[in-house]
């Protein structure tokens, strides 16, 4: 549901490139370590019906999504890891977004 989780997707997108711009500020920065822990922390097993009830009542998009999906507007993230056109997580730089 777009409506209800549209508020935290732009949240996260925020959080992120805010994360992201302090971290690159900091002189021992590894952007692979960066990343590598953003995804890791959205990792969750659950059962479908649990799964199910957070789509119907969830403000947050699903953790799967959330570790997925903001990541592939950020340039630092298709050059740390050398994501190229043709990759399953490769996003048209017209179709990345960025907010802030």
């Amino acid at each position: 549901n777009g409506k209800l989780v549209v508020s935290e997707n732009i949240t996260d997108a925020g959080g992120l490139a805010g994360a992201l711009e302090t971290a690159k500020g900091l002189d021992d920065t590894d952007l692979k370590a960066f990343f590598t822990n953003w995804a890791e922390v959205w990792r969750m097993k659950a059962r479908k019906q649990y799964m199910q009830l957070l789509l119907s009542i969830d403000v947050h998009a699903p953790a799967k999504l959330r570790a997925n999906v903001q990541v592939q507007n950020l340039e630092d993230w298709y050059t740390t890891f050398d994501v190229k056109p043709g990759d399953g997580m490769y996003l048209a730089p017209d179709k990345r977004i960025t907010i802030w």
